[in-house]
């Protein structure tokens, strides 16, 4: 199974605003994305991009610049994106 295709979409999420104790803000309207990785076999994954506290559209550019090109051009197989992020980790409760 290889991947031939990497994509966002990005959507408007809106909700009510909100303070932490320690005045760090969340919420209001913020772009939340969804990322959808394509296989040769048909097969599609998706994940959530971006929080109430920093939007999916902030991680897009990197994301669709230096991820995709180095995902679609150099390694394929799906096998090696797990391993090339984690460094083969299984145990991921530890830092990297």
């Amino acid at each position: 199974m290889k991947i031939t295709n990497i994509k966002v979409d990005l959507f408007n999420w809106t909700s009510e605003a909100w303070k932490t104790g320690v005045g760090t803000s969340f919420g209001n309207t913020q772009q939340l994305g969804v990322v959808t990785v394509e296989t040769d076999e048909g097969v599609s994954g998706n994940s959530f991009l971006g929080s109430s506290r920093i939007g999916g559209d902030h991680f897009v550019p990197g994301l669709i610049e230096f991820i995709k090109p180095l995902r679609l051009e150099k390694i394929r197989k799906i096998s090696e994106l797990y391993g090339g992020i984690c460094g083969n980790k299984t145990d991921l409760s530890q830092p990297m």
